[in-house]
């Protein structure tokens, strides 16, 4: 046990570090969108822009009663907390820096709804549901997962 101490003390580093500067860069771009007042940006025509877009569904827009949203993402996000913690090898770096990027996506649409009552998203591309950088994290939190689960597999 002592000797897993400095690895888990190292792991729980890693975890803050990349959740705080998810979570700030997150929060960050957030207040930036809402405070700015020459939107849109367009960057490539038709394509790509930064516009402010107050998302007050849940997942790609999908429209849910107020009241339901918090309860259930607060429900998803202990679940899916207390299964990645069950399931994943904390011991891999890897892993804890995907549940860390999950972790901070989460909280930081959850800051949205708490504090503005509706998510802030501002990446629009082509015909894709306008996201931000919390979903971004979530996502590639995911992914990161998934690629590394699937290649264990393959080993095994």
């Amino acid at each position: 046990m002592v000797q897993c101490l400095p690895n888990m003390l190292k792991q729980l580093q890693i975890f803050i570090l990349i959740a705080f500067t998810t979570l700030a860069l997150d929060q960050f771009t957030k207040l930036w969108i809402v405070e700015h007042p020459k939107l849109p940006i367009v960057i490539i025509p038709d394509y790509v822009q930064i516009i402010f877009f107050r998302n007050t569904g849940v997942a790609f827009s999908i429209p849910l009663p107020e009241f339901i949203i918090i309860p259930l993402v607060l429900l998803m996000i202990v679940i899916g907390g207390w299964y990645l913690h069950r399931e994943l090898d904390l011991r891999k770096k890897l892993a804890v820096a995907a549940l860390a990027l999950i972790v901070a996506g989460a909280l930081g649409n959850v800051i949205d709804r708490l504090r503005l009552g509706y998510v802030v998203d501002f990446i629009s591309l082509w015909k894709f549901p306008v996201f931000n950088v919390a979903d971004i994290a979530i996502t590639g939190g995911i992914a990161i997962l998934i690629f590394w689960y699937s290649r264990l597999e393959r080993r095994r």
